[in-house]
């Protein structure tokens, strides 16, 4: 054989073997693709629809066997059921056995026995077993390392491995024991690397584009960059109108981020009629909403929720919201009751529960016009917050820890209306009249002062103020951590741009 022949042979046996070969065990064929984008959709239905058609076709296809799991797992992490995890627990097995059993000398039998690793171990840390469930994930994560290492241009197994290492990075305290035991290190610009190269190589491709845009989503949420997390959704609310997964996790962000009309919009966006799948979520974080305009049927959809969710998850913070509701409307009897039940039912298992259980504990609620202005606040209507917080008076007539909670409302409002000299100066006075107390709104008012310089390019005043937070005593309180996780990342952001 000639040299100029045998040197493009050469090399494409080479880039078959660090791509890989996928036989018919793995045909990720366009009805597979549509089907993954089906579950996207909460479609499930019309997906097992298309994967019996091509389990018909070709009853060895690996991703039949992988997209019924992705189905279960989804159906499992929405219906927010540990008694509904238990009945289903052996139907996951048997599609990991399954997926155990497929072909080993293609680069897709780590990458979806990996993938379905890390997702059972996670439905197992939430429903029943924290350490078993992070010991599979371990397993899942390495399959896929693995797998890059084996096949370096296989571009479909990086979402995972990118979002940990971006996950580690941040993680809360209370999850960085299961950290330790996974012996996993956090790298966010190899983490970020992975996913934008994931992002490229999905575009435009069926179930790959959306779940690169959830990844994506999640990536930022971690590192707590909400401008570039909103810009994302403001630019593709309409491409993945139809998705109601990805609107329901927008709307979360929205609804973090200081939005809550485009979390309501995009909640509209989910319609019942459409859905093949029963979403309780939707009412619940609808409700949450509505609470931060402040709406007056809040409560009948927050009762919505309670009525169609069968899960201990999110129902403290339900039923706090429920207490508010009550609190604010004057109605004495309905306010004691939820504040009961707050304290009884649910777990404190996710960050919005463990806060409601820590603020129903309180000897008394916030002032009502504060507390109205700090709902508004969160919802991003800061005029009508500041219409509220007219009403107080910062003297004799509200405490100490109310002052310093008035002094972080005013900030800010004066950040959400971009008024950066005023809203550090209540900022400030916040962190004066909480410090010796460790009051957690002094702690805030510091990380927000630091975001806020970080956005405007004041990059020495945004460390300043992150570095502050990070050594703030704070009195004992769920907040701390979610504060401390937010200077830590950003001051590793402010680290990129050196």
């Amino acid at each position: 054989m000639k040299i100029s022949i045998f040197f493009p042979v050469f090399l494409y046996l080479n880039l078959l073997n660090l791509s890989g070969i996928s036989g018919p065990a793995y045909d990720n064929n366009q009805n597979i693709r549509i089907a993954h984008q089906y579950l996207f959709a909460l479609r499930p239905l019309s997906a097992e629809k298309l994967l019996n058609s091509e389990e018909t076709k070709n009853p060895q296809n690996g991703y039949v066997i992988y997209y019924r799991l992705y189905g279960e797992i989804l159906g499992l992490l929405i219906g927010n059921s540990a008694e509904l995890y238990n009945n289903r627990v052996s139907v996951l097995n048997h599609y990991i056995d399954q997926l155990k059993r497929l072909p080993e000398n293609a680069p897709e039998y780590r990458m979806l026995l990996g993938e379905a690793k890390v997702y059972s171990g996670l439905l197992q840390v939430k429903y029943s077993n924290k350490i078993s469930g992070l010991i599979v994930c371990l397993r899942g994560y390495n399959l896929l390392v693995e797998n890059a290492e084996k096949y370096p241009l296989f571009e479909s197994d990086r979402k995972i491995p990118g979002l940990i290492q971006i996950g580690v990075a941040f993680m809360p305290k209370i999850l960085q024991w299961g950290i330790k035991i996974l012996g996993i290190k956090g790298n966010p610009k190899e983490g970020l690397a992975k996913l934008s190269e994931y992002s490229r190589f999905a575009e435009g491709k069926p179930g790959y584009e959306e779940e690169a845009f959830i990844f994506t989503m999640a990536a930022y949420k971690l590192m707590n960059q909400e401008d570039e997390l909103m810009k994302m959704i403001y630019k593709k609310q309409v491409h993945y109108k139809e998705m109601a997964l990805i609107n329901y996790v927008a709307a979360t962000a929205a609804i973090e981020a200081n939005d809550a009309n485009l979390s309501l919009e995009l909640l509209s966006h989910i319609t019942p009629e459409k859905l093949e799948i029963s979403f309780p979520p939707v009412n619940y974080l609808k409700g949450k909403a509505k609470m931060l305009r402040l709406d007056s049927d809040a409560n009948i959809i927050l009762l919505n929720y309670l009525k169609e969710s069968d899960g201990i998850d999110y129902l403290k913070t339900t039923l706090y919201d429920l207490t508010c509701y009550y609190y604010l409307s004057g109605d004495n009897s309905e306010y004691l009751n939820y504040r009961e039940q707050t304290k009884q039912k649910g777990r404190e298992l996710h960050n919005r529960d463990i806060e409601a259980a820590f603020e129903v504990m309180k000897a008394e609620p916030s002032k009502i016009a504060l507390l109205r202005a700090d709902y508004l606040t969160r919802g991003g209507y800061f005029e009508r917050a500041e219409e509220e917080l007219k009403k107080v008076v910062p003297t004799d007539t509200i405490n100490e820890s109310e002052k310093v909670q008035y002094y972080f409302l005013i900030g800010e409002c004066k950040r959400l209306k971009n008024q950066i000299n005023q809203a550090e100066s209540a900022y400030l006075k916040a962190v004066v009249a909480g410090r010796s107390s460790g009051n957690y709104f002094a702690q805030k008012a510091l990380v927000q002062s630091g975001l806020m310089m970080e956005k405007a390019g004041f990059k020495s005043d945004a460390t300043k103020y992150y570095e502050a937070c990070l050594h703030f005593k704070a009195k004992n309180n769920p907040y701390s951590d979610l504060f401390h996780n937010k200077a830590k990342a950003g001051l590793i952001r402010l680290s990129f741009r050196e």
